[in-house]
């Protein structure tokens, strides 16, 4: 099993974030999670290679959290 993590920035609503990610890989499985507010958020792949919120205890607003999926992809060193 290997971790990998590092930190996203996003502004959104007026104000800049920066959210610590965390992947988790083994053997062909992974999970990707955000540390929102003291809230995990798990995120899986699409149907359209992104990544949608897949659960997590507080509402959050869709358009937040779909600027998050984009920024863990966009962000991640592995596609810079």
């Amino acid at each position: 099993m290997t971790t990998e993590q590092y930190l996203i920035n996003i502004t959104y609503a007026g104000k800049v974030l920066q959210l610590p990610v965390r992947i988790i890989h083994e053997g062909f499985f992974y999970k990707i999670c955000v540390d929102i507010d003291g809230t995990e958020v798990s995120f899986a792949r699409d149907d359209h290679n992104g990544l949608r919120p897949m659960n997590h205890q507080k509402d959050f607003e869709p358009q937040f959290l779909y600027l998050v999926g984009k920024a863990i992809q966009q962000q991640r060193l592995a596609y810079n």
